[in-house]
């Protein structure tokens, strides 16, 4: 939607301002051939890649020593653009299939009704399952990276 130039019928006027003006910056902000911007100490990843990802890439580079945070569609990161790139490369080594070590600190583990009742090591890979992307995310990380 954001690199087309044709109006979408089902917007009313106002709606139709909105996506101009998120167009314009998309475009202004080279965001079609680039997924990370900011500064010298803030950094900002759009991976377009939903918030299963998201939310486990933000947890793989808090571990790798950025502090992420998931907020929509974008990653806010307390990093220079190239402090994330490096973070980016050591996850891009990880074993998307070992995620007991990715997700040892985690402290909110406990989402469903029976939960509780898991041992640890079952608990971490259900909620790996079912509330992260975790393959994904490493994935994008190498792509970023190459």
């Amino acid at each position: 939607v954001l690199t087309e130039v044709t109006p979408c019928p089902f917007l009313d006027a106002n709606a139709q301002v909105l996506l101009a003006e998120a167009r314009q910056t998309f475009h202004r902000l080279g965001l079609a051939d680039q997924c990370l911007t900011g500064s010298t100490s803030n950094s900002y990843l759009l991976t377009w890649a939903g918030d299963y990802t998201n939310d486990a890439l933000c947890l793989l580079l808090n571990q790798a020593g950025v502090m992420c945070t998931a907020s929509g569609l974008v990653l806010e990161i307390s990093a220079s653009q190239e402090s994330v790139l490096t973070a980016l490369g050591r996850i891009a080594e990880l074993d998307a299939t070992d995620v007991e070590p990715l997700l040892k600190d985690v402290k909110n583990l406990i989402r469903e009704k029976w939960d509780w009742a898991l041992p640890n090591s079952l608990l971490i890979k259900s909620f790996a399952s079912s509330q992260l992307d975790i393959p994904n995310a490493i994935a994008l990380a190498k792509t970023l990276t190459a």
